[in-house]
């Protein structure tokens, strides 16, 4: 059983809420529990022991750009199987992407996303998976700048 696959999935509270319903199942029903498990509650408690509080959140997710979102939605519109690569291109996980997808597809249509989606529809018309791959980081880093 792998609960966390990157490290800051550790702060978030969808997966610390995981964790912890898999420990008391796994304690309930006199499973043996995953090292992986064992070694995430005994953070918690040192965290406890230490200051109080277990498992720290993060404070909430980094406000994603309307720029890269459009086109995020844009890729994942011409390539639909290849969200895996989508998130691991911006470092998020497929979750994430898909909640970023919803974003943009539930965006009112005088939104600035609806107008860069437009805009970046026919932008990656004509381009392959990597050059649109490519458009993607180039607009992250853009973004990042502004």
């Amino acid at each position: 059983m792998k609960l966390f696959r990157r490290e800051e999935d550790k702060t978030d509270p969808y997966f610390i809420k995981r964790a912890l319903e898999a420990f008391i199942f796994l304690v309930d029903s006199g499973e043996p529990i995953p090292d992986e498990l064992l070694h995430f509650m005994a953070d918690g408690a040192k965290q406890k022991l230490k200051n109080g509080t277990p498992w720290p959140t993060h404070t909430g997710r980094p406000k994603i750009d309307e720029h890269v979102l459009a086109l995020v939605a844009e890729i994942d519109e011409k390539f639909p199987k290849e969200r895996h690569q989508i998130a691991a291109s911006l470092g998020l996980s497929q979750r994430r992407v898909s909640q970023l997808i919803k974003e943009a597809a539930e965006a009112s249509n005088t939104s600035a996303v609806k107008t860069h989606c437009a805009i970046y529809k026919v932008m990656i018309g004509g381009k392959t998976w990597t050059e649109a791959l490519s458009l993607l980081e180039q607009v992250q880093e853009w973004a990042k700048g502004k």
